[in-house]
This record gives structure tokens, C-alpha cells and sequence, in this order.
């Protein structure tokens, strides 16, 4: 199942959660809890994101698109673009929108993955196995 493949691919990385909504990024860590990561770090905007990632090894990042300060867009971009040993890190973007320009716009910053909210269990956990198996 998609649940035991990411439980599987998990147990030992480091999870970065990008998220201003408090609602959202508890949802988010109930999801992420059962798969076992060695760790969640949590962050409420893009730019304390990258301080993150400067200073902890982060296997996976999961990116909300839309804060404040600086967007999950505009990190994701600085991400890729950085040249630093954490610029290859997998993101997964997350939007409260469907339509096809934000998921284009994800992609183009440099995500690997993109999901709407709401969003199920299963939907984080097959991306997780996608992106970090990859």
C-alpha cells in the first residue's frame, strides 16, 4: 500500500512542513506521524524554510504555495536555485487550488510533486513514495 511504501522509505529522513495555517500543518503532521520520519521540522513561511534548510539536513519538503512573507513559489525557486547541497531536496507543493496554472507554476519553480487540499492520506502518501523514491 502507499502507506507501508512510505512508512518503509521514511524512517530514517527528515521532513520540512512549510505552512502559515496552523489547522493545515496539524492535519498535515497527523498524516506524516504514522510513516515514522526520523523528524518533522516545521516552518510558517518560505524564507523560514531556507533558514532551515541552511542549517538541517532535510530529505523532503513539503511546500504550502500561498503565505505570507515569502510564498511557497518563491522559496521553492530560491531552493533550486541556491547551489547549495540542499537545492535537489524533494518538494511537494501544496495549494488550496486546483486549477491547472498553479500546479504549471509549481512545477516551473522547480517541485517535484504537487497536491491540492484537501487532501487525503493516501494522496500525500503516494507522492511521498514517488518523490522520494525517485
Amino acid at each position: 500500500t502507499p502507506f507501508e511504501a512510505a512508512r518503509g522509505l521514511m524512517c530514517d529522513r527528515t521532513v520540512l512542513l512549510v505552512e502559515d495555517n496552523a489547522a493545515n500543518q496539524k492535519v498535515l503532521e497527523a498524516y506524516l506521524k504514522p510513516v515514522q520520519p526520523k523528524k518533522i521540522l516545521a516552518a510558517h513561511n518560505g524564507e523560514a524554510a531556507l533558514s532551515l534548510l541552511a542549517h538541517e539536513k532535510c530529505d523532503l519538503v513539503l511546500m504550502d504555495t500561498q503565505m505570507p512573507v515569502m510564498n511557497g513559489l518563491a522559496a521553492t525557486h530560491m531552493i533550486r536555485a541556491s547551489g547549495k547541497e540542499w537545492s535537489d531536496v524533494p518538494i511537494i507543493a501544496i495549494s488550496a487550488g486546483e486549477r491547472s496554472e498553479e500546479r504549471e507554476a509549481a512545477f516551473t519553480a522547480g517541485a517535484n510533486a504537487f497536491l491540492s487540499k484537501p487532501l487525503s492520506a493516501d494522496d500525500l502518501y503516494e507522492k511521498i513514495v514517488r518523490v522520494a523514491s525517485a
